[in-house]
């Protein structure tokens, strides 16, 4: 298959993925500050969401170690996974939002 068809699909991809990211640590943070359910349903929520992002951020590490300039330097992505320790060890990365 042609290298130029697997990285624009990478570049989709990377970005559909940075998306999700972005919103998986925004209704986390938001739930983190949210006092509308008890602590077991919210801490339930949370680990639920954070295993979700975790697979989001896994898969961004892939896509940019397989392509790399598919990311620009200082995207969510390049910090998320340049700050954070491989294996990821359970605590929350720090996204920013663009």
């Amino acid at each position: 298959m042609d290298d130029r068809a697997d990285r624009a699909q990478a570049k989709v991809f990377f970005d559909l993925l940075v998306e999700e990211a972005d919103e998986l640590s925004y209704v986390i943070e938001s739930l983190n500050c949210a006092a509308s359910t008890g602590p077991a349903a919210r801490a339930t929520q949370l680990r639920l969401l954070r295993a979700e992002l975790h697979e989001v951020l896994r898969c961004i590490t892939q896509i940019r170690r397989r392509f790399p300039g598919v990311s620009v330097v200082g995207s969510l992505s390049a910090v998320a996974s340049a700050d954070r320790p491989e294996p990821w060890n359970g605590r929350e990365p720090v996204l920013t939002r663009g």
